[in-house]
């Protein structure tokens, strides 16, 4: 008897003690890093907690995250609301009259629907191209695509320009810099511990592995690498897709206002590919330059396989692209076949597209795009140890001076309606003071801080 319960005794033990070495071996494994810079391998282990609000349960990003596919559906969402035979677009009416039959328009709007903002109807083309316009039967599907760098806060305030509007949104994310440096996978990393956890069902993370060979020596060619697998890495992991489908593909630092892009999801008869007019400003929203960045950055799937080589750097290469002697027959059959192929831009300096915030960040982030810069658009200041100084950067933003010496704006500029930055700094704006009020005497600037990004 005393044999058995000795017996027992020890087979208790041996279980505890197996149950224990599970337990540490599971914590190591939660513990292991997602990729090893020194060795440049990838390790496929996305294991960890998921950051949950109170009440909310979302999805958690498993090993499976970085491979799987997404299948676009239509959107639910009610765009329109119909009384007799008026039909008014929600956010464009203040009121529908039931005895005129028509749509009272809010000011920002127009058209008889009230469906076209003003970035539209100031497109200097949109005189002619008002009578082509026409509502679609069902909304089309919208792909954004971009790489990311460090870019956190543009990144947020994309998604919370856009998430409910469009259908997919393609990130890419490589482990080398554009310089072709070994670099961390920041976004995956907080990705992985609940970062932008109510966003992940629209999300689809492209990891890029690779670095252009000549790449180095060649910064456009890194750079084309870099961009191009947005489309060639994402777009066959989304299903059901179709021609009309847009895809629009741009900076980070590129935001296309929600207004412009919910009226190309509702309309058909515009041109394409399409340019956007953009609000610019270099390291602060108040420090406006000019002139807009004019940058081409959307067109249908259809026009991207048949005329773009699928390549998403080609859209912005359009102009060069769609007039080169190889693609003329092909332009003239899509012409023929599909629409009217010509770059369309949408905005004006009165009422912008959307915003382009150019090195819009704390002065240790700005360090941070130095370093990474492509090998090209010379000179690289990154590569100037002096032009690295985190004192010296401050003083650039502080005083809206670039990096050769010259200075980009006389004098800041104050909020004055929602074309000044995205509503999501807008509503944070004592978050984001440093981005949007200027104050001489900073601290925040001077100490490199703008959003601590938990």
């Amino acid at each position: 008897m005393k044999k058995k319960t000795l017996g027992l005794f020890f087979l208790t033990c041996n279980i505890a003690v197996c149950l224990l070495l599970y337990m540490i071996l599971q914590i190591h494994k939660f513990g292991k890093q997602i990729h090893n810079i020194d060795s440049n391998r990838y390790t496929h282990d996305l294991s960890g907690s998921s950051y949950q609000k109170p009440a909310v349960v979302y999805p958690r990003i498993n090993q499976d995250f970085i491979y799987r596919t997404l299948q676009l559906e239509d959107s639910v969402n009610l765009y329109f609301n119909t009384i007799g035979d008026a039909i008014c677009y929600t956010e464009g009416t203040t009121k529908i009259s039931i005895e005129d039959k028509t749509c009272v328009c809010r000011n920002d709007y127009s058209g008889n629907d009230c469906g076209i903002p003003k970035a539209v109807a100031d497109a200097p083309s949109y005189s002619t191209l008002k009578s082509k316009l026409r509502r679609r039967l069902k909304p089309r599907r919208v792909v954004m695509a971009f790489t990311f760098n460090h870019e956190f806060d543009q990144l947020e305030a994309r998604l919370h320009e856009h998430y409910k509007h469009v259908d997919v949104f393609l990130v890419v994310e490589s482990n080398y810099s554009s310089h072709g440096d070994p670099k961390p996978l920041r976004l995956l990393e907080k990705l992985k511990n609940g970062y932008l956890a109510k966003y992940i069902p629209k999300l689809l993370y492209i990891f890029l592995d690779t670095f252009s060979p000549s790449g180095r020596i060649d910064g456009w060619a890194a750079e084309n690498h870099i961009k191009n697998s947005a489309s060639i890495l994402g777009l066959p992991r989304l299903n059901q897709t179709r021609p009309d489908d847009l895809f629009l593909f741009s900076d980070a630092d590129e935001l296309v206002s929600k207004e412009v892009v919910i009226f190309l999801k509702l309309y058909d008869g515009y041109p394409e590919p399409m340019s956007f007019s953009l609000r610019w400003s270099t390291y602060t929203f108040y420090w406006k330059n000019k002139v807009n960045t004019v940058v081409t950055s959307a067109c249908s799937l259809n026009m991207l396989r048949r005329l773009l080589e699928n390549k998403s750097n080609n859209i912005r290469a359009a102009a060069r692209e769609l007039s080169s002697s190889k693609n003329l027959n092909n332009v003239m059959r899509y012409r023929k076949l599909y629409g009217d192929v010509g770059i369309w831009v949408v905005g004006s300096t009165m009422h912008p597209a959307g915003w382009h915030c150019s090195w819009c960040f704390s002065p240790k982030d700005i360090l941070v795009k130095l370093t990474s810069a492509i090998n090209a658009d010379f000179p690289r200041w990154g590569d100037y140890p002096e032009k690295r100084n985190l004192t010296y950067i401050s003083n650039l933003v502080r005083t809206a001076t670039w990096f050769d010496g010259k200075k980009l704006s006389n004098r800041p500029v104050v909020q004055v309606d929602k074309y000044f930055a995205p509503a999501f700094f807008l509503e944070q704006s004592e978050v984001f003071k440093d981005l949007i009020h200027h104050n001489m005497t900073n601290k925040n600037i001077t100490s490199g801080i703008y959003k601590k990004n938990v």
